[in-house]
Protein backbone atom coordinates (compact mmCIF):
# COMPACT_ATOMS: atom_id res chain seq x y z
CA UNK A 1 0.00 0.00 0.00
CA UNK A 2 2.40 2.57 1.04
CA UNK A 3 4.81 1.69 -2.58
CA UNK A 4 1.64 2.71 -4.37
CA UNK A 5 1.18 5.88 -3.04
CA UNK A 6 4.74 6.69 -3.38
CA UNK A 7 5.96 8.95 -6.40
CA UNK A 8 6.90 7.67 -9.31
CA UNK A 9 9.54 8.43 -11.11
CA UNK A 10 9.49 8.44 -15.51
CA UNK A 11 6.79 8.11 -17.35
CA UNK A 12 4.32 5.60 -17.09
CA UNK A 13 3.67 3.12 -19.83
CA UNK A 14 0.79 4.81 -21.91
CA UNK A 15 -2.21 3.24 -22.46
CA UNK A 16 -3.54 3.00 -26.41
CA UNK A 17 -5.59 6.36 -25.67
CA UNK A 18 -2.59 7.94 -24.58
CA UNK A 19 -0.51 7.26 -27.80
CA UNK A 20 -3.37 8.03 -30.19
CA UNK A 21 -2.74 11.92 -28.27
CA UNK A 22 0.79 11.73 -28.41
CA UNK A 23 0.55 10.75 -32.03
CA UNK A 24 -1.61 13.75 -32.66
CA UNK A 25 0.70 15.85 -30.88
CA UNK A 26 3.43 15.05 -33.16
CA UNK A 27 1.91 15.49 -35.79
CA UNK A 28 1.14 19.29 -34.74
CA UNK A 29 4.34 20.46 -34.63
CA UNK A 30 8.43 19.49 -34.54
CA UNK A 31 8.97 17.02 -31.92
CA UNK A 32 11.25 18.35 -28.88
CA UNK A 33 14.83 17.98 -29.53
CA UNK A 34 17.18 15.33 -27.89
CA UNK A 35 18.99 15.65 -24.64
CA UNK A 36 22.28 15.98 -26.78
CA UNK A 37 20.71 18.79 -29.04
CA UNK A 38 19.24 20.54 -25.52
CA UNK A 39 22.71 20.31 -23.90
CA UNK A 40 24.90 21.25 -26.81
CA UNK A 41 22.29 24.47 -27.24
CA UNK A 42 23.17 25.69 -23.66
CA UNK A 43 26.75 24.83 -24.09
CA UNK A 44 27.12 27.02 -27.40
CA UNK A 45 25.02 29.68 -25.78
CA UNK A 46 27.14 29.87 -23.09
CA UNK A 47 30.49 29.94 -24.51
CA UNK A 48 29.42 32.38 -27.28
CA UNK A 49 28.02 34.77 -25.25
CA UNK A 50 28.84 34.13 -21.41
CA UNK A 51 32.62 33.55 -22.22
CA UNK A 52 33.93 36.60 -19.47
CA UNK A 53 32.13 34.30 -16.60
CA UNK A 54 34.48 30.78 -17.97
CA UNK A 55 35.79 29.98 -14.68
CA UNK A 56 38.64 28.59 -16.54
CA UNK A 57 39.88 27.73 -19.93
CA UNK A 58 37.85 25.32 -21.75
CA UNK A 59 35.85 25.06 -18.85
CA UNK A 60 32.67 25.15 -21.10
CA UNK A 61 33.64 22.31 -23.26
CA UNK A 62 34.98 20.30 -20.50
CA UNK A 63 32.41 20.18 -18.02
CA UNK A 64 29.69 19.63 -21.32
CA UNK A 65 31.79 16.60 -22.39
CA UNK A 66 31.48 15.59 -18.91
CA UNK A 67 27.95 15.73 -18.90
CA UNK A 68 27.35 14.42 -22.27
CA UNK A 69 28.74 11.32 -20.69
CA UNK A 70 27.32 10.89 -17.44
CA UNK A 71 23.92 11.61 -19.26
CA UNK A 72 24.56 8.19 -20.94
CA UNK A 73 24.30 6.49 -17.58
CA UNK A 74 21.60 8.93 -16.52
CA UNK A 75 18.96 6.33 -14.18
CA UNK A 76 15.27 7.44 -15.58
CA UNK A 77 14.44 8.63 -18.49
CA UNK A 78 12.66 11.71 -17.03
CA UNK A 79 12.19 13.38 -13.15
CA UNK A 80 10.01 15.56 -12.00
CA UNK A 81 12.96 17.57 -10.26
CA UNK A 82 17.01 17.06 -9.41
CA UNK A 83 18.96 18.17 -6.50
CA UNK A 84 22.45 19.75 -7.57
CA UNK A 85 24.94 19.56 -4.89
CA UNK A 86 27.66 21.86 -5.09
CA UNK A 87 26.44 23.78 -8.32
CA UNK A 88 28.73 26.37 -8.25
CA UNK A 89 28.46 29.04 -10.70
CA UNK A 90 25.77 27.42 -12.28
CA UNK A 91 27.06 25.85 -15.77
CA UNK A 92 25.96 22.17 -15.01
CA UNK A 93 23.09 23.38 -13.89
CA UNK A 94 21.88 24.49 -16.80
CA UNK A 95 23.10 21.38 -18.72
CA UNK A 96 20.98 19.25 -16.05
CA UNK A 97 17.63 20.87 -17.05
CA UNK A 98 17.62 19.22 -20.05
CA UNK A 99 16.99 16.13 -18.23
CA UNK A 100 14.21 17.22 -15.78
CA UNK A 101 11.35 19.15 -15.21
CA UNK A 102 13.30 21.33 -12.44
CA UNK A 103 16.70 21.94 -11.20
CA UNK A 104 17.37 22.65 -7.49
CA UNK A 105 20.94 24.00 -7.74
CA UNK A 106 22.27 24.45 -4.09
CA UNK A 107 25.62 25.49 -2.68
CA UNK A 108 27.40 27.49 -0.20
CA UNK A 109 26.03 31.32 -0.27
CA UNK A 110 29.25 32.91 0.13
CA UNK A 111 32.72 32.23 -1.40
CA UNK A 112 34.96 30.25 0.32
CA UNK A 113 37.88 29.36 -1.33
CA UNK A 114 39.09 26.77 0.85
CA UNK A 115 35.44 24.73 -0.27
CA UNK A 116 35.52 25.93 -3.56
CA UNK A 117 32.81 27.53 -3.44
CA UNK A 118 32.24 31.04 -6.18
CA UNK A 119 29.36 32.04 -3.74
CA UNK A 120 25.74 32.34 -4.61
CA UNK A 121 25.85 36.00 -6.08
CA UNK A 122 27.73 34.68 -9.20
CA UNK A 123 25.27 31.75 -9.98
CA UNK A 124 22.69 33.90 -9.91
CA UNK A 125 24.14 36.58 -12.27
CA UNK A 126 25.34 33.22 -14.56
CA UNK A 127 21.42 32.08 -13.89
CA UNK A 128 20.04 34.92 -15.26
CA UNK A 129 21.95 35.53 -18.12
CA UNK A 130 21.29 32.40 -19.23
CA UNK A 131 17.37 33.43 -19.51
CA UNK A 132 16.97 29.11 -18.64
CA UNK A 133 13.75 29.12 -16.43
CA UNK A 134 13.96 25.72 -14.80
CA UNK A 135 16.83 25.82 -12.53
CA UNK A 136 16.03 27.58 -8.96
CA UNK A 137 19.06 28.65 -7.03
CA UNK A 138 19.45 27.90 -3.07
CA UNK A 139 21.76 28.97 -0.85
CA UNK A 140 22.46 25.19 1.33
CA UNK A 141 24.81 23.84 3.35
CA UNK A 142 24.80 19.91 1.97
CA UNK A 143 25.36 18.90 5.74
CA UNK A 144 22.33 20.20 6.63
CA UNK A 145 19.67 21.22 4.03
CA UNK A 146 16.63 22.87 4.52
CA UNK A 147 14.66 20.17 2.55
CA UNK A 148 11.69 17.99 3.26
CA UNK A 149 11.77 14.73 3.82
CA UNK A 150 11.79 12.14 0.49
CA UNK A 151 11.42 15.92 -2.07
CA UNK A 152 13.71 14.79 -4.78
CA UNK A 153 13.83 11.79 -7.61
CA UNK A 154 17.17 12.63 -8.41
CA UNK A 155 19.95 14.09 -6.61
CA UNK A 156 22.91 14.90 -8.64
CA UNK A 157 27.09 16.31 -7.97
CA UNK A 158 29.96 16.21 -10.01
CA UNK A 159 33.08 16.68 -7.96
CA UNK A 160 32.23 17.96 -4.90
CA UNK A 161 32.00 15.29 -2.38
CA UNK A 162 35.30 15.58 -1.88
CA UNK A 163 35.12 19.31 -0.40
CA UNK A 164 32.25 18.55 2.25
CA UNK A 165 34.06 18.34 5.58
CA UNK A 166 31.91 16.18 7.24
CA UNK A 167 30.56 13.34 4.02
CA UNK A 168 29.24 11.10 6.12
CA UNK A 169 26.72 13.88 7.76
CA UNK A 170 25.79 15.65 4.04
CA UNK A 171 25.30 11.74 2.73
CA UNK A 172 22.66 11.18 5.55
CA UNK A 173 21.08 14.37 4.52
CA UNK A 174 20.57 13.18 0.57
CA UNK A 175 19.07 9.92 2.03
CA UNK A 176 16.79 11.81 4.02
CA UNK A 177 15.58 14.12 1.18
CA UNK A 178 15.69 11.48 -1.62
CA UNK A 179 12.47 9.76 -2.89
CA UNK A 180 12.19 6.05 -1.82
CA UNK A 181 13.19 4.42 -5.74
CA UNK A 182 15.10 8.00 -6.34
CA UNK A 183 18.65 7.97 -7.40
CA UNK A 184 21.69 9.54 -6.54
CA UNK A 185 24.18 10.24 -9.12
CA UNK A 186 27.78 11.15 -8.10
CA UNK A 187 30.92 12.13 -10.00
CA UNK A 188 33.60 11.37 -7.82
CA UNK A 189 38.07 11.73 -8.25
CA UNK A 190 39.81 8.09 -7.80
CA UNK A 191 43.03 7.17 -6.26
CA UNK A 192 44.20 7.39 -10.39
CA UNK A 193 43.25 11.29 -10.27
CA UNK A 194 45.76 11.84 -7.54
CA UNK A 195 48.33 9.74 -9.06
CA UNK A 196 47.45 11.99 -12.13
CA UNK A 197 46.84 15.17 -10.32
CA UNK A 198 51.11 14.83 -8.52
CA UNK A 199 52.45 14.00 -12.29
CA UNK A 200 50.48 17.80 -13.54
CA UNK A 201 51.73 19.09 -9.99
CA UNK A 202 55.33 18.78 -10.96
CA UNK A 203 54.89 19.82 -14.60
CA UNK A 204 53.31 23.02 -13.11
CA UNK A 205 56.36 23.35 -11.04
CA UNK A 206 58.76 23.13 -13.39
CA UNK A 207 56.86 25.62 -16.01
CA UNK A 208 56.66 27.97 -13.10
CA UNK A 209 60.20 27.44 -12.01
CA UNK A 210 61.27 28.28 -15.90
CA UNK A 211 58.87 31.48 -15.61
CA UNK A 212 60.06 32.44 -12.69
CA UNK A 213 63.91 32.55 -13.87
CA UNK A 214 63.21 34.19 -17.41
CA UNK A 215 61.88 36.78 -15.11
CA UNK A 216 65.09 36.78 -12.84
CA UNK A 217 67.06 37.45 -16.02
CA UNK A 218 65.06 39.84 -17.03
CA UNK A 219 65.19 42.26 -13.65
CA UNK A 220 68.87 41.90 -13.55
CA UNK A 221 69.28 42.60 -17.48
CA UNK A 222 67.35 46.30 -16.75
CA UNK A 223 64.52 44.65 -19.75
CA UNK A 224 61.90 44.53 -16.59
CA UNK A 225 60.18 41.81 -14.96
CA UNK A 226 56.32 41.22 -13.80
CA UNK A 227 54.87 44.08 -12.67
CA UNK A 228 53.06 43.84 -9.61
CA UNK A 229 48.90 44.09 -10.15
CA UNK A 230 48.10 46.97 -7.71
CA UNK A 231 50.99 49.40 -8.61
CA UNK A 232 52.39 48.33 -11.84
CA UNK A 233 55.97 48.11 -10.36
CA UNK A 234 58.40 45.33 -11.03
CA UNK A 235 57.77 42.44 -8.60
CA UNK A 236 60.83 42.24 -6.35
CA UNK A 237 59.85 39.47 -4.04
CA UNK A 238 62.61 36.64 -3.89
CA UNK A 239 62.24 33.37 -4.90
CA UNK A 240 60.83 31.89 -1.31
CA UNK A 241 58.46 34.99 -0.61
CA UNK A 242 56.58 33.50 -3.78
CA UNK A 243 57.35 30.07 -2.77
CA UNK A 244 55.66 30.87 0.71
CA UNK A 245 52.55 32.79 -0.88
CA UNK A 246 51.79 30.15 -3.30
CA UNK A 247 50.79 27.48 -0.89
CA UNK A 248 52.64 24.92 -3.03
CA UNK A 249 55.39 23.04 -1.05
CA UNK A 250 52.82 23.10 2.24
CA UNK A 251 52.98 19.19 1.53
CA UNK A 252 55.84 18.89 -0.13
CA UNK A 253 56.55 16.25 -1.89
CA UNK A 254 53.49 15.77 -2.30
CA UNK A 255 50.62 18.02 -4.22
CA UNK A 256 48.72 20.26 -1.93
CA UNK A 257 45.53 18.11 -0.51
CA UNK A 258 42.51 18.61 -3.25
CA UNK A 259 39.76 17.92 -0.90
CA UNK A 260 38.83 18.45 2.90
CA UNK A 261 41.12 15.94 4.09
CA UNK A 262 43.99 16.39 7.22
CA UNK A 263 46.27 14.76 4.68
CA UNK A 264 47.34 13.67 1.44
CA UNK A 265 47.19 9.86 3.22
CA UNK A 266 43.50 10.59 4.39
CA UNK A 267 42.61 11.93 0.86
CA UNK A 268 44.19 8.59 -0.88
CA UNK A 269 42.66 6.35 1.77
CA UNK A 270 39.20 7.78 1.61
CA UNK A 271 39.20 7.52 -3.02
CA UNK A 272 39.10 4.27 -3.17
CA UNK A 273 36.04 1.86 -4.55
CA UNK A 274 35.35 0.25 -1.36
CA UNK A 275 35.28 3.88 0.61
CA UNK A 276 33.26 5.79 -2.05
CA UNK A 277 30.73 3.20 -1.93
CA UNK A 278 30.52 2.53 1.84
CA UNK A 279 29.92 6.03 2.64
CA UNK A 280 27.62 6.92 -0.76
CA UNK A 281 25.39 4.26 0.00
CA UNK A 282 25.74 4.09 3.77
CA UNK A 283 27.36 0.88 4.49
CA UNK A 284 24.79 -1.40 2.24
CA UNK A 285 21.25 0.72 3.20
CA UNK A 286 21.42 1.82 -0.40
CA UNK A 287 21.87 -0.29 -3.51
CA UNK A 288 24.79 0.85 -5.90
CA UNK A 289 23.14 0.22 -9.45
CA UNK A 290 25.77 1.27 -11.76
CA UNK A 291 29.81 2.25 -11.40
CA UNK A 292 31.38 2.91 -14.39
CA UNK A 293 34.33 5.62 -15.34
CA UNK A 294 33.73 8.59 -17.80
CA UNK A 295 37.50 8.84 -18.61
CA UNK A 296 39.47 6.41 -19.14
CA UNK A 297 41.17 6.78 -22.65
CA UNK A 298 45.11 7.10 -21.45
CA UNK A 299 45.94 9.49 -24.10
CA UNK A 300 44.06 12.47 -23.28
CA UNK A 301 44.49 12.01 -19.67
CA UNK A 302 48.17 12.08 -20.23
CA UNK A 303 48.37 14.77 -23.12
CA UNK A 304 46.59 17.05 -20.44
CA UNK A 305 49.86 16.86 -18.19
CA UNK A 306 51.31 19.18 -21.01
CA UNK A 307 48.42 21.07 -22.72
CA UNK A 308 44.49 21.06 -21.72
CA UNK A 309 43.31 22.74 -24.88
CA UNK A 310 45.08 19.61 -26.72
CA UNK A 311 43.73 17.44 -23.75
CA UNK A 312 39.73 18.25 -23.67
CA UNK A 313 40.16 18.31 -27.70
CA UNK A 314 41.05 14.35 -28.04
CA UNK A 315 38.50 13.98 -25.08
CA UNK A 316 35.98 15.90 -27.76
CA UNK A 317 37.68 13.31 -30.13
CA UNK A 318 37.51 9.97 -28.77
CA UNK A 319 34.71 10.56 -26.14
CA UNK A 320 32.45 7.39 -27.60
CA UNK A 321 35.05 5.40 -27.41
CA UNK A 322 35.71 6.52 -23.79
CA UNK A 323 32.32 5.97 -23.16
CA UNK A 324 32.07 2.29 -24.48
CA UNK A 325 35.38 1.12 -22.52
CA UNK A 326 33.64 2.64 -19.21
CA UNK A 327 30.94 0.27 -19.33
CA UNK A 328 33.66 -2.79 -18.94
CA UNK A 329 33.15 -4.26 -15.81
CA UNK A 330 36.98 -5.15 -16.01
CA UNK A 331 38.26 -1.32 -16.75
CA UNK A 332 35.91 0.73 -14.63
CA UNK A 333 38.65 0.87 -11.63
CA UNK A 334 41.32 2.52 -14.56
CA UNK A 335 39.89 5.79 -15.02
CA UNK A 336 40.47 9.17 -13.16
CA UNK A 337 36.73 8.98 -12.06
CA UNK A 338 34.33 6.87 -10.83
CA UNK A 339 30.50 7.84 -11.72
CA UNK A 340 28.17 6.09 -8.87
CA UNK A 341 24.46 5.41 -9.60
CA UNK A 342 22.52 4.93 -6.33
CA UNK A 343 19.10 3.86 -5.59
CA UNK A 344 17.14 4.26 -2.17
CA UNK A 345 14.78 1.30 -1.61
CA UNK A 346 11.13 1.49 -3.53
CA UNK A 347 9.52 1.20 0.16
CA UNK A 348 9.71 0.73 3.68
CA UNK A 349 11.92 -3.09 3.87
CA UNK A 350 12.91 -3.37 0.63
Amino acid sequence: MLCALLPRIGPMPARSDELNAAADKSEMGPARPSVPERMRAAYRKCRAELHDLELWRNYYLTRYLEMRSVAAHWPVEHSENILEIGCGVGYVSVLLSSLTDKVYATDLPEADTGLHAVGLRRTNEFLARTDVTNVESHGVDAQNMPFEDESFDVIYSMFVMQHIPDRTKSVAEMHRVLRAGGYMVHLVPNRRTLVYGFLQHYVYLFKRTFVHLYRIIFRVTGSGGRRSRDSGEPDTRSVSDVVKSSGQFKNFPFQPVLGSYESNADEWRASGSRQWKELLTANGEMKVVKQVSIKLNPIHIVTGLFSSSASVALFRLLRPLDVFLGRLPILKHLGVNYLFVIQKPPCAGA
